[in-house]
């Protein structure tokens, strides 16, 4: 309730940072998962992943729009999240995945290895963020519900194309 307050959102949202860290969650396995499948050359899955999550995503949201929900796009997210989660833990099995060859030693020593990662990208991940969320906020402290979905709505649209291109180049 007080990061409601402090940032001036609806105290009705509260209910809704719950699925913060679910959410974490399911995107830090499939980041996890789309590394291996990249590490493995497995580009069809990875571009299927990402096919099935906007496209659930953006179909629940359509649903939810449909129905006058207005938590649609909360929903439709969270929803595209688990189906992310879903599809990569599949695609993982199915293209021979295990996590038998897993040894605490080896990856405390990768953990050492490559120590400096973590260290010098912390906060420039972390700036990025911020630096992607801070409108949204903004216009939820000072806009209604309605007007604060609109405009992420057109963000997800307008960025669409831009999206389409960085993860065919990628």
């Amino acid at each position: 309730h007080s990061i409601s307050l402090n940032l001036g959102l609806n105290p009705e949202i509260v209910n809704w940072f719950y699925f913060v860290p679910l959410s974490v969650f399911f995107i830090s396995v499939c980041i996890g998962f789309n590394g291996w499948l990249n590490k493995n050359k497995h580009y069809k899955a990875m571009a299927f992943n990402k096919s099935i999550r906007r496209g659930g995503e953006g179909l629940a949201q359509y649903i939810f729009g449909k129905l006058k929900n207005t938590s649609g796009l909360i929903y439709g997210a969270f929803l595209g999240d688990l189906l992310n989660f879903f599809v990569h833990v599949l695609q993982f099995k199915k293209s021979g995945g295990t996590f038998k060859g897993l040894k605490q030693k080896s990856m405390f020593a990768s953990l050492r290895k490559f120590k400096e990662f973590p260290l010098f990208n912390l906060v420039p991940a972390l700036l990025d963020i911020v630096s992607l969320s801070l409108p949204f906020l903004i216009v939820n402290a000072y806009y209604s519900e309605q007007v604060s979905g609109q405009f992420y709505q057109s963000r997800d649209i307008l960025a669409m194309p831009l999206i389409l291109i960085s993860s065919a180049i990628s």
